[in-house]
């Protein structure tokens, strides 16, 4: 069963920062046959989505679940958020809700139980219910009426498991990149570089002091950072104490982070978490060789020493060094850039994707039907 225009999706997304998974929602509405709405409190992501030619309202009062304090607050205001998605449903009248954002998949589900719309969930990272007993019940009551969720890796897929979900409603879909667009033909690049959001969980820091460390040896590399959040204050404090601001760039966040990719010697990614690694499927579908931290999603996209490098998190010492095999490795370069495309094209293409997506959508049509 294929879907149509004429199917209806509410993507609701609360992001603190603009980053992979609203990448991620860009390729769902550029690529796939349906009509599309998003609802987000985040005034830069809603400007994104009238660029991309769909209607976007704005949340009310949206709280991300930092602390217990936060938690709190989050549920004193549930009925704030159920009666804006009742007012949704009745204006917009939805057939499929898609939730990325985990405070979201909460606020959500009564008021899509209510009006019988399927909802499905999108898992781009880890989760832990462990640590309050208010949040892991309110995530239990919701996750029994989710239709079904897309999890970007296996890694993410077994912390999901890990909370009691049943597994028939759990699927992997990994994200993809547009080879069409991605064309592999990158023959070396001047920047080592970053891309990804400038929060603690991408651990920025981690690439900063790695550059320093590469700098001493490497007195001619440049480093660019492509992106922005909370830390970026600090990133460039930490560049002028270094004495380095003639070696850094900072471009900030950019739609289209592909034409800076192709001046890449080389993609750090630095994180302490990761579901996936859309940065370093995107720099491995152009020829860029990655260097990543061993966490999470990026241990199953990366086989090190054939499609990247892996190296220790949290480790200045493994970073920097590979960095440095890849700076001093022309032929290892060259080797790990043709091995990270074969696999992106086996297993990380947009087309398989969407394909995916578009098949979780029918089926919750079709479960809605009977």
């Amino acid at each position: 069963m294929r879907i149509d225009r004429a199917l209806r999706v509410l993507l609701v997304s609360t992001p603190s920062e603009i980053g992979g998974g609203e990448r991620y929602v860009e390729l769902l509405v550029r690529h796939l046959p349906a009509t599309f709405a998003l609802f987000t409190q985040h005034k830069e992501f809603r400007s994104l989505a009238l660029g991309w030619g769909i209607p976007a309202w704005h949340l009310v009062g949206s709280v991300k679940l930092y602390s217990r304090w936060h938690l709190r607050f989050f549920a004193l205001l549930l009925p704030l958020y159920w009666l804006q998605y009742c007012v949704l449903f009745l204006r917009w009248r939805p057939d499929i809700v898609h939730v990325q954002s985990n405070e979201e998949k909460i606020s959500v589900a009564l008021p899509a139980r209510v009006f019988k719309i399927p909802v499905i969930w999108t898992m781009h990272g880890p989760i832990d219910v462990t640590g309050s007993r208010l949040y892991a019940g309110l995530f239990e009551r919701s996750a029994a009426h989710v239709r079904s969720v897309v999890c970007i890796s296996e890694y993410v897929k077994r912390s999901l498991l890990e909370t009691g979900l049943d597994a028939r409603k759990v699927l992997v879909i990994p994200n993809g990149v547009d080879l069409t667009t991605h064309e592999f033909g990158h023959h070396g690049g001047r920047y080592v570089t970053f891309l990804g959001r400038l929060e603690e969980v991408k651990n920025p820091r981690l690439f900063v002091n790695s550059c320093v460390a590469v700098a001493a040896h490497y007195p001619q590399a440049r480093f660019r950072i492509i992106g922005s959040g909370t830390l970026e204050p600090e990133l460039r404090a930490m560049v002028r104490q270094a004495g380095m601001e003639r070696s850094f760039c900072f471009e900030g966040w950019l739609s289209n982070p592909r034409p800076l990719l192709l001046e890449a010697s080389v993609l750090v990614v630095s994180s302490d978490v990761e579901g996936q690694g859309f940065s370093a499927i995107e720099a491995m579908a152009l020829g860029v060789p990655v260097v990543a931290t061993a966490v999470g999603g990026l241990v199953e996209v990366i086989d090190d020493g054939s499609t990247g490098i892996l190296c220790q998190p949290r480790s200045v010492e493994s970073v920097s060094a590979g960095i440095a095999r890849v700076l001093s490795d022309d032929k290892l370069a060259q080797h790990l850039a043709r091995s990270a495309r074969i696999k992106v094209e086996a297993k990380y293409s947009l087309t398989s994707m969407i394909a995916g997506t578009e098949q979780a959508y029918a089926e919750a049509v079709r479960a809605k039907a009977h």
